[in-house]
């Protein structure tokens, strides 16, 4: 009998699995066992990265149908709220990383844009397909979607209910990188491995050079650094303090300012893309 949901810890990574046969649906029992265990993978010192995947060949195909069906008709169901589950992801200090194998759907999808990265096999198949049942992305689709591959694409995705293969979501912006199907998962460990000692080494190990101060602020490496030193849980370089990083000028401050609140690379992004600018930052 499937166990619903596990967790392993591989070297400092933990690999956080769904396996609830057939396609991995996100049940109340699902949504409750992978809250826990991902909440238990953030408070762990030990755990330096997590890695979010699905057994059966397959991530998430979304929400249980039963229990939308069951919302469907006003009936009472056990269906937890996603959002503050998905808020923790994004928020998270500590890199993300989604393995997207055979299909990704509805609140699949909508897990998988609130990791910070995704690593895809070339026939894994993404969307939000909820508009053929009547309804609309309800935990983030809407949001996080157009702000990571356009409100064109998005809105094309979300309103036909169309999914996009591996290679094509690669193309779009919506995974990082389209790997052979049995290499998913190890280059998705390796990749939250890999950002998780960067980060630190980045801190620790960059030059002094590194540390300028520019006509009395600090220059874009010097807060890039301490942004991702705070990410990381690393102390901040010499010479650097928030209060200078907020105090800072142009779009990069933004997004450096944005880091050093403890956003993800994503979120911090996101932010400089829609704030609204100066005309001389254009």
């Amino acid at each position: 009998m499937s166990s619903l949901v596990t967790s392993e810890t591989i070297r400092d990574v933990a690999v956080i699995t769904v396996d609830n046969p057939p396609v991995n649906a996100l049940s109340p029992e699902v949504q409750t066992k992978l809250e826990a265990l991902v909440d238990a993978a953030l408070a762990a010192p030990a755990i330096r990265g997590l890695v979010l995947a699905g057994a059966n060949n397959t991530f998430i195909a979304g929400v249980d149908i039963k229990e939308l069906q069951k919302l469907a008709q006003r009936k009472p169901t056990l269906l937890k709220e996603l959002h503050p589950l998905l808020n923790r992801l994004e928020a998270s200090t500590k890199p993300v990383v989604c393995a997207l194998s055979g299909v990704t759907l509805g609140g699949g999808l909508e897990l998988a844009l609130a990791c910070h990265y995704r690593m895809a096999s070339p026939s894994a198949r993404v969307g939000l397909p909820e508009v053929k049942l009547g309804l609309i992305p309800g935990a983030g689709g809407t949001q996080r979607l157009p702000r990571l591959i356009g409100a064109s694409r998005a809105k094309e995705m979300i309103f036909t209910g169309q999914s996009v293969k591996g290679v094509e979501a690669v193309a779009i912006g919506l995974a990082n990188r389209a790997v052979a199907p049995e290499q998913v998962l190890p280059e998705a460990m390796d990749l939250a491995r890999r950002l998780a000692a960067g980060a630190t080494a980045a801190a620790l190990e960059c030059p002094p050079g590194a540390y300028n101060i520019v006509d009395g602020n600090p220059s874009p490496q010097h807060l890039w650094l301490t942004a991702f030193a705070r990410a990381a849980g690393a102390p901040a370089p010499p010479r650097v303090s928030e209060e200078e990083a907020l105090r800072a000028s142009g779009p990069d401050a933004v997004y450096y300012a944005t880091r050093l609140r403890g956003a993800s690379h994503e979120k911090a992004r996101r932010e400089l893309e829609f704030r609204p600018r100066p005309l001389e930052w254009i």
